[in-house]
């Protein structure tokens, strides 16, 4: 059946779509604010250490144009360049790091200085370093560039919130919207073409199938009480014709004899009862209508079932064993607990085929146990659903499925119990 709840379950999950959206705009806003930063951090140190190069390549260029034209090498303009021809000249900070990597162009030293180096000819020297510590800007003001980076990335992650949120509340608002029309739609009421209401984008689809499945559902609605009213009207009909004609019979008690009379009492009781499970069924068949609910006495509908099934114990060692005092009452109809007791009692009386079958009341619960196979394995799970039946069963797997029904309509309670020979099932009244 149509239900708005399992379309709102849908839409309301542990976290809505829309704090999904705003919490994926803004991560990946974060993630792209942080590497943005990141790489600007990076690509700061990258021009610093690429100024004092160039600034190298070219006083290198400058003394050897004039040890070209003098055959000496002069000293370096810039007073933090200084000319090493060899090795074993420079500071032991340097040496030392050189010594180990003899092709390394940067090198930190001690109190943090900072070197950079120049080579006229690979590691034979003569060679420029620039002690460059005082011209440093990015590693100097390392802090106050991270502090401006991360309050730029929190500047970014309070935008993305906003516009999010503004995304978010713009996409989903076509949903809510939908969602809002499903659930205060009647269950028997349908719109035509509500979807055009909505934009021609994956909602405007959700709609489209909303819109298709309701009009199935509502035609298999309509199916299921056309069945319902006609199986009705055509059942009652020849009940009423059987049951007319049987009174007039035992009208002319003078002409019968005992044995006849009794037959066309249990045919008159017959069509009661089926007069009264027909009601019964109806009433289960329609969603919006509630079975009328009342305190029935056990006993005399409990007589009856056992009475009507016993052709099930025929040939049979099997014993009744009846625990219901005169006065017990279950808060239910009459018509509704004897479809019960029939189900009830008619699969215990069929599945035992010795032993004893005990029906006993107390504490306002009701219970009948066997000694009969059991349940099959396989079937415990699922026993009370619609069509499910064990391989002995000569029966359609509508019973339980029924007496399920009816006990939920009543607001009463259906237990399941597997024993170690046979079953018990007990019912017994909700408590609020």
């Amino acid at each position: 059946m149509f239900s708005k709840d399992k379309i709102l379950s849908l839409y309301h999950p542990s976290v809505s779509l829309r704090k999904t959206i705003v919490r994926h705009f803004v991560g990946m806003a974060i993630l792209l604010s942080v590497l943005f930063s990141g790489l600007n951090f990076l690509n700061l140190y990258a021009l610093e250490d690429e100024y004092f190069e160039l600034r190298l390549e070219e006083e290198a260029s400058y003394l050897l144009q004039e040890f070209q034209k003098t055959k000496e090498w002069k000293t370096p303009r810039a007073e933090y360049i200084k000319l090493y021809q060899r090795l074993e000249e420079f500071p032991g900070e340097i040496r030392a790091v050189l010594i180990e990597e003899p092709e390394r162009r940067e090198v930190r030293g001690e109190n943090e200085r900072y070197y950079h180096l120049y080579r006229f000819s690979g590691s034979q020297g003569p060679f420029l370093v620039a002690e460059v510590s005082e011209m440093l800007m990015v590693r100097s003001s390392r802090e106050a560039i991270i502090w401006f980076l991360a309050v730029w990335t929190l500047l970014i992650s309070l935008l993305a919130i906003f516009w999010g949120a503004r995304i978010a509340q713009r996409t989903t608002k076509p949903l809510t919207e939908l969602v809002n029309f499903i659930s205060n739609l009647e269950p028997d009421e349908v719109r035509e073409n509500f979807k055009q209401e909505y934009p021609n984008n994956e909602i405007g689809q959700l709609a489209h199938a909303l819109e298709g499945y309701m009009s199935r559902i509502q035609k298999f609605i309509e199916r299921e009480q056309n069945f319902s009213r006609d199986a009705s009207h055509e059942l009652r009909t020849p009940v009423a014709v059987i049951r007319g004609a049987t009174e007039l019979l035992i009208q002319d008690i003078d002409k019968l004899e005992v044995d006849q009379k009794q037959k066309l009492n249990r045919i008159i009781n017959a069509c009661t009862q089926m007069e009264q499970t027909v009601s019964t069924l109806l009433s289960l068949s329609r969603e919006n209508e509630a079975i009328s609910c009342c305190e029935t006495l056990v006993l005399p509908v409990l007589e009856k079932v056992i009475v009507q099934q016993s052709h099930l114990l025929q040939g049979k060692p099997v014993e009744i064993a009846i625990h219901v005092e005169r006065f017990d009452k279950l808060n239910i109809g009459e018509s509704e607990l004897h479809i019960l007791l029939t189900n009830l009692i008619g699969n215990a009386f069929q599945y035992t085929q010795r032993g004893e079958v005990a029906i006993r009341f107390s504490n306002n619960q009701l219970s009948i146990e066997d000694s009969g196979d059991g349940i099959d394995e396989k079937l415990k799970r699922n026993v009370t659903d619609t069509w499910v039946k064990g391989s002995q069963s000569q029966g359609f797997g509508v019973g339980l499925s029924l007496v399920k029904r009816l006990c939920e309509y009543q607001g009463l309670k259906l237990d399941i119990e597997h024993l170690n020979i046979g079953t018990r099932i007990t019912i017994s009244r909700l408590l609020n």
